[in-house]
C-alpha cells in the first residue's frame, strides 16, 4: 500500500490468513475512498481494512467468476458482484446462473437471473460479461444472445430498482474487444447517466461512443479498423473525461465537453504508457497512475497542473518552420526549428524530438504520412542548422511520404499537428505543438 503523493510504503503481505497466497491472488480492488482493500483468490474474497494489516474473508463459494471482469464492488467496497453459477435448482428445476452480489459476510444473492435475458444458442454463461458498475447499484453487462449469429451482442442494464433493460436497441458483432479483458473498472459515470460504449462490425470496424444509459442516444468518440481495438478505456465519475488508445497510438484525454483531446503522456518522454499497467481516472478526471514500461515504478499524471512556473525543465518558445505549407509530392523538403532554453543551461538538454500528431493523436509507429531520416533535431550546425550552441534545435529534409495509407482518410490541406519534446539529463520534459499544413502537389 502507498499514499497518493509517493509516502507510507506498507506492505500487506503479513496479515494474510495462510491459504492466501500472494502470487494467487489475481484481481484487487480499492474502494472509493481508499479504506477497504478487496482480493480475489480462487473462489473467495478477502478484504483488508486499511490502513490495518489483517486479512478477512469477505465472501466464498464465490463459482464461475471471469469473463471482461473477475468481480466489481460498490464504492464503500461492502458488496461486490460478479457472475455466478449457484447450481441446480430442484424447485424451479434449472441452474441458477446470472449475475449476483455478495455482501461482506453473507451469501450470493441473485441480482440478475438468465432466465430474464433473450435465450441463449450456446452456454448461457459463457454469453455474459460484466463491463461496470455505478454506486447506486446498476451494473452494465453485455449478452450475446445468438453466438451463431454475427451481430448479436447487447448492452444492457439491471439495478438498482428492477430488472435488466437493454441500453441500446442495436447489438454488434462485439463489445469490449477481447483485448480489452483487463480494462479498468469505471466506464459508467457515478450517476450512471452515460457509458462507454466499445463495440465492433464482423469487418473489425471497431467504434468507442459515449452512450446516454436513458435514452440510448450514442456519439461516437473514436474509431479504427483492425484486430486490436481500442484499449486502455476509462471514463471519470463525473462523466466529462474519456481515455482511450489505439493501436500505434497512445492513450489520449478527451474533454467531452469541449472536444478537446490530448495524449494522456507523450512518446517520447519516460513516462510513456505503452506495455504499462494504467489505472482509472479519478472522479473530475484530473489524475491517473501508471506504472514505467519494466514496472519499478509507479507515475502519478496531472492533467491540469496550472501556470507554473516550473524552473527545473526546459522552455519551448517558439517552432517554426521554413515554409508553412508542404506539398505532398514526397520530394519537396522543408526544415523545422525549435528555440529551446534551460535553467540550468543548453548544454543539460539530452534530446529535443519531433513528433506527428493525427486528429490531436500521435502518431507513433510506421506508415508516417510525414517522413525523415530521424525524429532528432540538432543545435550543432548539421542536418540544415545554422549556428550551433545558440538554443536553434533544426531537423532539415522534411518530406511527405506519398504512400502512406493515412492521406487515403485525410482530405488535403490538412493540417498536421507537428509535436516538439525537450528532454534534459534530469530527466525532465517540455512539450510544445504547432501545425504544418499537407497540400495537394
Amino acid at each position: 500500500m502507498i499514499n497518493a503523493d509517493g509516502t507510507g510504503r506498507t506492505g500487506l503481505n503479513s496479515g494474510m490468513p495462510a491459504e492466501m497466497r500472494p502470487d494467487r491472488v489475481t484481481l484487487l480492488l480499492l474502494n472509493d475512498d481508499g479504506s477497504r482493500l478487496l482480493a480475489r483468490h480462487q473462489f473467495i474474497l478477502y478484504y483488508i481494512d486499511l490502513p490495518g494489516s489483517t486479512w478477512s474473508l469477505f465472501a466464498e463459494g464465490l463459482y464461475n467468476m471471469g469473463g471482461h471482469k473477475e468481480y466489481m464492488i460498490n464504492a464503500a467496497g461492502t458488496r461486490a458482484y460478479f457472475e455466478h453459477d449457484a447450481g441446480w435448482n430442484p424447485v424451479t428445476e434449472k441452474y441458477d446462473q446470472g449475475i449476483y452480489y455478495v455482501d461482506a459476510g453473507g451469501s450470493p444473492v441473485s441480482f440478475v437471473d438468465l432466465a430474464e435475458l433473450p435465450p441463449a444458442t450456446a452456454t448461457p454463461m459463457n454469453m455474459l460479461d460484466l463491463v461496470g458498475n455505478a454506486p447506486d447499484g446498476t451494473v452494465l453487462f453485455t449478452w450475446n444472445e445468438d453466438y451463431y449469429t454475427a451481430g448479436s451482442v447487447g448492452l444492457w442494464m439491471a439495478g438498482p430498482v428492477g430488472g435488466p433493460t437493454r441500453v441500446d436497441s442495436e447489438t454488434h458483432n462485439y463489445m469490449y474487444h477481447v483485448q480489452n479483458d483487463l480494462m479498468p473498472n469505471k466506464i459508467l459515470s457515478t450517476d450512471a447517466s452515460v457509458a462507454l460504449y466499445h463495440w465492433g462490425t464482423d469487418d473489425y470496424e471497431n467504434y468507442l461512443d459515449l452512450i446516454n444509459t436513458s435514452t440510448g442516444v450514442a456519439t461516437t468518440l473514436a474509431s479504427n479498423t483492425g484486430l486490436n481495438g481500442l484499449y486502455n478505456i476509462a471514463l471519470s465519475g463525473d462523466g466529462r473525461y474519456a481515455r482511450y488508445g489505439m493501436p500505434l497510438i497512445s492513450s489520449a484525454i478527451h474533454n467531452l465537453e469541449t472536444g478537446d483531446r490530448r495524449e494522456s503522456i507523450p512518446y517520447y518522454t519516460s513516462f510513456t504508457t505503452w506495455g504499462t499497467e494504467l489505472s482509472d481516472l479519478t472522479y473530475d478526471g484530473r489524475y491517473q497512475y501508471h506504472t514505467d514500461r519494466d514496472f519499478h515504478k509507479i507515475y502519478k499524471t496531472d492533467f491540469r497542473p496550472g501556470a507554473g512556473p516550473y524552473t527545473a525543465a526546459a522552455s519551448i518558445s517558439a517552432i517554426g518552420f521554413s515554409a508553412q505549407e508542404l506539398p505532398n509530392d514526397g520530394a519537396t523538403t522543408i526544415k523545422v526549428t525549435a528555440t529551446v532554453s534551460d535553467p540550468q543551461g543548453l548544454a543539460t538538454i539530452a534530446s529535443v524530438k519531433w513528433i506527428l500528431l493525427i486528429d490531436g493523436h500521435e502518431h507513433t509507429g510506421g506508415n508516417n504520412p510525414i517522413y525523415s531520416n530521424s525524429y532528432w533535431l540538432y543545435d550543432d550546425g548539421t542536418t540544415g542548422d545554422e549556428v550551433a550552441g545558440d538554443g536553434v534545435f533544426t531537423k532539415g529534409e522534411i518530406r511527405t511520404s506519398t504512400g502512406s495509407s493515412e492521406y487515403d482518410d485525410l482530405t488535403l490541406p490538412y493540417a498536421f499537428g507537428f509535436r516538439v519534446v525537450v528532454t534534459d539529463g534530469d530527466g525532465n520534459h517540455t512539450v510544445a505543438d504547432s501545425t504544418l499544413t499537407v497540400v495537394a502537389p
